[in-house]
């Protein structure tokens, strides 16, 4: 039984494989072009500080927390590579990696793709899952974000042509992708790292079985003779492919269990509030706090984004904080009096008029108000 559950289930891996080289692995027209490989020595640095050790490149970020290397590229067609595959010494900080790019047809116009998740020490892409990633390639390069003076070591990026063991290595990178717990993690589980990938988990494996019983039935009329069915031999291959799906997502269970063990064990209420997934938002509201007065005044708050708006009207609390979810930004002028604050909360429609001490809405109505504190997550006025 054994023996005949572990030859179905090979040649049920062998006609998946086979099918994917088929169906997945992108072809083209003409000869395939040789891969390009860039380490320290045969990049730029636009943004940050970046100076060579041996072959790697240690990139320094700048004050706004931003690193940018830009790769030596003429022009390539983005059909013709299908892979992208940066390596480093130490696994980067998690959704720390863009990747850049400008287009010929679109020169004005920066494309971004942010890696989500921990990239690891070799990360493999697959460029089909890049929106905008078509026609001429002109400008290419990648960016790494963190705290201002942060040093980043890079070791090699690599562009490379089709290529199927390249294809079975992106696909194990997006199946093993690990991302710490987001917002969105209460509802959903991707099981990949793009939500364009072409290749999910649970298709895959459902088709692994499939084509399993479909090798198990071949075989029973081969060996008519000699074997007979066995429902032990189904079992056995249902078993094996659910146990497989299952370990992806355990695997990654555990690894978002230990990321939460590390961050929040041992931490008070507000010492988990400043790591959280809202930490730059927390620190923002707090900042804020301190500086109204008197503590019955009414503040608004406002952002176009209704998550970030939400959670800063809660943080506020209990202030007298109005929050009008689905609704404009702001009541109606009228209801506006002098000495009432205005918590904006990014990104929003409103801007601010340094030079006229004024609030412009999305309505292009002007709000005389006086500017308390500004930071990247929002700013704090004050109606006049």
């Amino acid at each position: 039984m054994l023996k005949m559950t572990a030859m179905s289930l090979a040649l049920g891996l062998l006609a998946l494989l086979v099918g994917i080289y088929i169906f997945y692995l992108p072809s083209a027209d003409t000869p395939a072009p040789r891969p390009l490989t860039w380490d320290a020595g045969s990049v730029s640095v636009a943004q940050g500080v970046g100076s060579p050790a041996g072959r790697e490149l240690l990139l320094k970020l700048n004050e706004n927390g931003q690193g940018v290397i830009l790769l030596p590229i003429s022009e390539l067609s983005a059909r013709q590579y299908p892979f992208l595959h940066l390596s480093f010494p130490e696994a980067p900080k998690e959704n720390s990696v863009v990747i850049l790019w400008t287009t010929r047809s679109a020169k004005q116009k920066i494309r971004r793709y942010p890696v989500i998740g921990f990239a690891g020490t070799s990360l493999w892409l697959s460029t089909r899952e890049m929106r905008g990633w078509k026609g001429d390639i002109i400008v290419l390069g990648i960016m790494i974000t963190g705290q201002p003076g942060e040093a980043v070591e890079i070791s090699k990026i690599e562009l490379l042509p089709p290529s199927f063991p390249d294809l079975l290595k992106t696909l194990y990178s997006s199946w093993t992708s690990f991302s710490s717990w987001q917002i969105s993690s209460v509802n959903t589980h991707r099981g990949v790292r793009s939500a364009s990938s072409a290749l999910y988990p649970v298709p895959v494996i459902a088709a692994l079985l499939a084509l399993s019983l479909l090798s198990y039935a071949l075989v029973l009329a081969l060996l008519s003779s000699s074997a007979r069915f066995d429902w032990r031999v189904v079992a056995s291959l249902s078993l094996a492919c659910w146990v497989g799906l299952d370990l992806l997502w355990q695997g990654r269970l555990l690894r978002q269990v230990g990321a939460t063990y590390d961050t929040f064990s041992g931490k008070n209420t507000q010492e988990q509030l400043a790591v959280g997934v809202d930490a730059e938002l927390v620190g923002f509201i707090q900042a804020v706090r301190q500086r109204l007065e008197p503590a019955n005044t009414r503040v608004f708050v406002s952002s176009t984004n209704e998550y970030r708006g939400m959670r800063g009207a809660y943080y506020l609390y209990p202030f007298n904080v109005y929050w009008h979810r689905h609704g404009p930004e702001l009541p109606q002028q009228e209801y506006l009096r002098s000495g009432d604050y205005i918590v904006q909360v990014e990104p929003t429609a409103m801007r601010y008029d340094t030079a006229n001490t004024s609030l412009i809405t999305a309505g292009e109505k002007v709000l005389p108000a006086e500017l308390i504190f500004s930071a990247r997550a929002g700013k704090l006025l004050r109606v006049k």
